[in-house]
C-alpha cells in the first residue's frame, strides 16, 4: 500500500518589503545582537509581526492558550498596523527553538529560500481576522476579571476525573473560539464539512492532551488541527464517487442480502441480476468501484462501502458524530436500528417504521443518507487520523 510523505511544517515570515526570493539573517534584540531568520508555524503570529513596532507600542503573548494584543497607548493598532506587508512561506533552512523566543517562534541562522509570498493589502483588516484577542488601551482582559471562568476548563477537568462523553463535548464547546481562529488562519471560514472535521480533530486532541507539557489545552488543539490542511488539498484533489453509484452500491449489497435470506445460499452473479433489476456489467462495475466493509453500527439496510483502498474502522466515532448533528427522527432510527445509546435492542425495519409512523419508503431514504454520512465520516477521519 503506498503511503502518502509526512505533511511538512510550514514556516511563515511577515515583512513590509515585497520581492523577496530569500529572507536573509538579520540581528535581533531579543538574542543580544545575534543575526538570524525569525519564523512561525503560526500564520496568525506572523500577521502580527508583519509591520515593524515595538514592546513599547504592544503586550503580544498568550494566557490561558488564547493569542493577544494589546495597545500600551491610545490608538496603537491604528498608528502600527495600518498598511501593506507580505507573508513569506519559507523553505526548512534549520529552524531551532530558542528558550528567548515567542512560544510559537523558530530561528535560522541561514537565509531561508522563500516558496511562496502573501501580499498583505491591509494588515489592521487581516490580524482582526485572526484568533487574536484584540484589547485596546486600558480595556481589560478576560482573565483580568475577577472570578473569571474559562470555559472550557471545568468541563475538561470533570471529563479526566469521569470520563464523561457530555464533559468532552462540552470541552470541545468551548474551545470553538480557538478552533474557530484556527480555521481562520486556514482560509476556512463557512465549510460546514471542514468545521466537522476539526471538531473531530479538536476531540482527539483533548483525548492526548497533557497539562504537563506546558501548552494551554487551546494552543495544544489548535497544534493539532494541522492535518485540516491536508484534509482540504485531499477533498480539493478527490474525484467524489456520484451519489447515483452509491445507491446502486447499497441497492446491490441489500439485494445479496435479500437473497441469501431468501435461498438460504449466496447468488451467481446472474442471479443476482435478476434480483436486483440490475445488469451483469453494472454489478461488475459497482464491485470493482466499491468493497464491501461490514461494520458494527451500519445503519442502512445493507452494509455501508468504502473506496477500494487500505482504511481503518473509525465506525464508533463516526456514528457519535453523526448522531449528535441529526435531527429527532434521524436520531431515533439511529438508536433503533443500531441500538445506540442503549436505549433500544436494534429493531426490525418494519418496527422502526411503525413506531416512528413512517413508510417503509421514507425509512429506507432516511437510513440510506444517514449510512452515506458515517461512511463519508469514517474515511474523512482516517484521512486526518
Amino acid at each position: 500500500m503506498l503511503t502518502e510523505p509526512p505533511t511538512p511544517v510550514e514556516y511563515f515570515h511577515g515583512s513590509p518589503i515585497g520581492g523577496l526570493n530569500e529572507v536573509a539573517p538579520t540581528p535581533n534584540g531579543m538574542l543580544s545582537g545575534a543575526a538570524g531568520v525569525l519564523a512561525t508555524h503560526d500564520r496568525d503570529t506572523a500577521l502580527t509581526k508583519s509591520l515593524p513596532w515595538e514592546s513599547t507600542d504592544f503586550a503580544h503573548g498568550i494566557v490561558e492558550g488564547q493569542p493577544f494584543m494589546q495597545e500600551k497607548y491610545p490608538g496603537a493598532f491604528a498608528a502600527k498596523l495600518r498598511g501593506k506587508s507580505y507573508l513569506y512561506s519559507l523553505g526548512d533552512s534549520g529552524f531551532s527553538k530558542n528558550d528567548r523566543l515567542a512560544h510559537n517562534e523558530v530561528m535560522s541562522q541561514a537565509p531561508a529560500p522563500v516558496l511562496k509570498t502573501e501580499e498583505i493589502p491591509d494588515v489592521w483588516e487581516a490580524v482582526k481576522a485572526t484568533k487574536y484577542l484584540l484589547l485596546p488601551h486600558g480595556e481589560k482582559a478576560p482573565w483580568d476579571s475577577p472570578g473569571a471562568k474559562v470555559p472550557y476548563k471545568e468541563s475538561f477537568q470533570k471529563w479526566k476525573l469521569n470520563g464523561n462523553e457530555a464533559d468532552l463535548h462540552a470541552t470541545v464547546k468551548g474551545l470553538q473560539p480557538a478552533i474557530a481562529g484556527a480555521l481562520r488562519s486556514m482560509g476556512v471560514t463557512d465549510d460546514a464539512a471542514t468545521t466537522l472535521k476539526a471538531r473531530i480533530l479538536a476531540t482527539k486532541a483533548v483525548k492526548t492532551y497533557d497539562p504537563a507539557s506546558g501548552a494551554g489545552l487551546p494552543t495544544w488543539v489548535t497544534q493539532q488541527l494541522q492535518p485540516i490542511r491536508r484534509f482540504r488539498r485531499l477533498e480539493r484533489s478527490t474525484v467524489k464517487i456520484p451519489e447515483g453509484v452509491q445507491l446502486d452500491a447499497l441497492h446491490v449489497s441489500k439485494s445479496e442480502r435479500d437473497f441469501l435470506e431468501k435461498f438460504h445460499r449466496e447468488p451467481d452473479v446472474e442471479e443476482l441480476a435478476d434480483f436486483s433489476k440490475l445488469s451483469v456489467a453494472r454489478i461488475a462495475s459497482i464491485r470493482t468501484k466499491f468493497r464491501k466493509v461490514v461494520s458494527q453500527g451500519a445503519i442502512g439496510d445493507a452494509a455501508t462501502f468504502h473506496s477500494n483502498d487500505e482504511t481503518t474502522d473509525h465506525s464508533d466515532e463516526a456514528l457519535s458524530y453523526v448522531y449528535r448533528d441529526a435531527d429527532k427522527v434521524d436520531r431515533a432510527i439511529i438508536e433503533m436500528k443500531t441500538g445506540y445509546g442503549g436505549k433500544y435492542e436494534p429493531m426490525s425495519p418494519v418496527a422502526i417504521s411503525q413506531k416512528l409512523g413512517l413508510s417503509p419508503v421514507q425509512l429506507s431514504r432516511r437510513s440510506a443518507k444517514l449510512s452515506f454520512k458515517v461512511d463519508e465520516l469514517r474515511g474523512a477521519i482516517g484521512n486526518i487520523s
